[in-house]
């Protein structure tokens, strides 16, 4: 089917197609997506944004009918032997096929596609579907009979579905974004009768749009998502509770596993919004695809993080490590082993979320991990040697780890942003820009960082132990202890744990401050420089 241009398009990812104000596209698909069709311009393929172009007369096509929904539309009283209607190929998704009402049946055609992309059915070859169409007309399209193609004059009306509708009620009418459905009755107005593959029922009226109308419609989109900004978060970061709902989605362990197809796709939205490009998606699809780039793609360096260190993945390997701390703790060997592996994961999740202006050489690396490896170890065997000798409770000895870890995040966390304590962290003004570097910043934020994961941890730690003190005094759950104690455990801790990532990391701002008054006090050489900006404080991002 033949569009002509009527605004210039940059493609803005790789299966987008560009193209030029006047410009004839043949499109190629219209069913999938009502706001992105598949087209073809000078032989190369993509998808251009349906309101950017205007359709050619084509009321003849009805894109994903069924063979047989297109029978029984041909096969009504008033339909004449030439009526036609074209159609998606069933047997072969993203090819054409013409249904043709002749001697009461109906006769179906398909239509072939050579090498360079010209359609025909018999010998002579067309550049579009228009063009094959019009030929048709006066030509037969069966080699049997003479049949020439016809226009119907059918009171059936088609509408597409903007969205996907799932029914909520028996009766309601089921249907997945791009389906074409043959409208019955649109008495109420918001809420129509339609049928779609041999299924009717009813569906809301504002999920649809009329079907084949010349020029589609411009896709519904909010006010708000129109300026959608992909750099601002959702709720309100001034708030303690807009905080904690922001992170609660961004380290929701659900979407730790999202295919990195999907990841980028998400990458790819929040680069368009960024570039004021038309989006075909709803605002919740925004919101969905921005919590994804948060949970996965690096904030200074716009880079996909590896894996396991993404903040959204914390909940998994911080269950495994505390409960395996707190379950293997009588015997050295393990408390050795369990704490290596521990700081092995806070170290890979420091250096994932680490601020990517301030470089780290492998130097740096080998010794804070080494620092906070050896810092972990001796304070678990102190620990663990002292309540040894006291013969203290096995409840005492089960909050040995929290001590370690404690340490070891004090240690850790500092060794791996040691840079910024020594040469000071990029601060900004109230509007954002780059103003000068803070030693005084980087250690505020720092500590800000340690108390945040120390409190991440310590629920868990300390009563998961004081539960499973608890639990243990009951006689049912005392009888089989030795098939509920690991999986209750490692249940308690994700229970609690997950719950405690995002109440972390919400605490204070992610973009927090320093007054100048403070650093006129404590670091006067950095005043010097900064004194003369716009407000009374400086900012920075306090890291994860």
């Amino acid at each position: 089917m033949e569009a002509v241009a009527e605004h210039d398009f940059e493609a803005g990812s790789n299966d987008e197609l560009s193209f030029k104000k006047g410009s004839i596209l043949k499109v190629l698909n219209k069913d999938e997506d009502p706001h992105w069709y598949k087209a073809e311009l000078d032989g190369t393929e993509g998808f251009i944004p349906s309101n950017y172009i205007r359709m050619g007369d084509c009321s003849w096509y009805l894109g994903k009918i069924t063979r047989n929904d297109a029978e029984v539309l041909l096969k009504k009283s008033n339909v004449r032997d030439g009526h036609f209607l074209v159609r998606q190929c069933e047997s072969s998704p993203g090819e054409f096929s013409i249904s043709v009402r002749f001697q009461d049946s109906v006769q179906h055609f398909k239509v072939l596609r050579d090498q360079n992309g010209k359609y025909y059915l018999w010998a002579v070859k067309f550049n579009s579907l228009n063009e094959l169409v019009a030929y048709h007309r006066t030509a037969s399209v069966s080699r049997t009979h003479t049949i020439l193609l016809a226009d119907m004059n059918v009171e059936t009306k088609f509408v597409q579905a903007l969205f996907d509708f799932n029914p909520q009620e028996t009766g309601e009418l089921a249907f997945k974004r791009g389906d074409v459905i043959t409208l019955i009755n649109k008495n109420d107005a918001n809420w129509w009768e339609g049928q779609l593959n041999n299924r009717r029922g009813i569906f809301p009226s504002n999920y649809v749009c009329p079907y084949n109308s010349i020029k589609l419609p411009t896709p519904p989109v909010a006010p708000e998502t129109m300026s959608f900004d992909p750099d601002q978060p959702r709720y309100d970061q001034s708030t303690f509770y807009g905080r904690l709902r922001h992170f609660a989605g961004m380290t929701d362990p659900l979407i730790a596993f999202a295919p990195t197809s999907e990841l980028v796709a998400a990458s790819e939205l929040m680069q368009k919004c960024r570039e004021k490009k038309p989006v075909p998606a709803t605002l919740e699809e925004l919101h969905r695809a921005q919590r994804l780039y948060q949970s996965a793609f690096h904030p200074d360096t716009g880079e996909l993080q590896n894996f396991a260190g993404r903040m959204c993945f914390n909940v998994w390997g911080g269950t495994m490590l505390c409960g395996a701390m707190m379950i293997w703790y009588k015997s050295t060997p393990a408390v050795i082993f369990w704490q290596w592996a521990n700081q092995s994961f806070n170290a890979l999740v420091n250096y994932t979320n680490r601020n990517a202006k301030s470089t780290l050489t492998t130097k740096d690396l080998v010794v804070s991990y080494s620092t906070a490896v050896s810092g972990a170890l001796a304070i678990a065997i102190g620990l663990k040697t002292y309540f040894a000798k006291k013969q203290s409770s096995p409840l005492a000895q089960k909050l040995v780890p929290l001590g370690a870890v404690a340490v070891a995040n004090a240690i850790n966390i500092p060794m791996m942003r040691q840079n910024e304590l020594k040469d000071g962290m990029t601060v900004t003004d109230v509007d954002g820009n780059n103003v000068g570097v803070s030693r005084l910043a980087a250690a505020k934020a720092i500590s800000l960082v340690v108390l945040s994961r120390n409190i991440i941890v310590a629920p868990c730690m300390i009563l998961t132990p004081v539960i499973m003190e608890g639990l243990n005094k009951v006689a049912s759950f005392k009888k089989h202890i030795n098939k509920l104690n690991i999986p209750t455990q490692l249940a308690l801790t994700f229970v609690i744990y997950g719950a405690m990532i995002p109440v972390g990391c919400a605490l204070f701002p992610q973009q927090n401050s320093v007054k100048l008054s403070t650093l006129k006090r404590w670091e006067p050489e950095a005043y010097e420089k900064l004194k003369d900006i716009k407000g009374d404080r400086v900012y920075f991002n306090k890291g994860l």
